[in-house]
């Protein structure tokens, strides 16, 4: 059974993470507090990954010379205008949690390994980290977002459906 639920990220971040041209896919999504009931909306930890409108060009540029701090100087990042916005692009599921002091409380199963494929260089500290597993591309579907965890409308899951077969 496909999500019903959607997490809205500005980008240039749905690119780092839905992406798989990105070189270090960001596997740490940073929010400002912890929602400790998204396990019960969605038993599988699994959402979709919405591209939102948001963030302007100041926030790009902002967030591209973080990842180039972070990752190098060299990093392949597009053009401001060149990703999609204001829809689905991807989904991932929740595997664990990152504290904000950094320290890594795992809600996952034991045969996942995880803790290598970690890249904590996404993580900001201060904030709470979801781990993300499992992240697949979809084909671009037009989805009208809200900040943070978003139910989808049923006629964006029937088309997210069939993009998903």
């Amino acid at each position: 059974m496909l999500p019903r639920r959607a997490l809205s990220l500005h980008q240039p971040y749905a690119y780092f993470v839905a992406d798989r041209r990105c070189e270090f896919p960001k596997r740490v999504e940073n929010r400002p507090r912890l929602i400790a009931t998204w396990r019960n909306w969605e038993p599988s930890g699994e959402f979709w990954i919405h591209a939102s409108k948001g963030g302007g060009e100041a926030y790009w540029a902002e967030a591209v010379e973080y990842a180039r701090r972070a990752f190098g100087p060299k990093l392949t990042i597009p053009r401001f205008g060149d990703v999609p916005r204001g829809g689905i692009v991807g989904r991932a599921r929740i595997a664990g949690i990152v504290m904000p002091h950094r320290g890594v409380s795992i809600a996952k199963a034991a045969d996942e390994p995880l803790r290598p494929a970690l890249d904590l260089r996404w993580h900001f500290l201060g904030s709470w980290g979801y781990v993300l597993v499992d992240v697949r591309p979809c084909e671009f579907v037009p989805c009208r977002g809200a900040q943070g965890f978003f139910s989808v409308r049923p006629d964006v899951l029937r088309e997210l459906e069939r993009v998903a077969a």
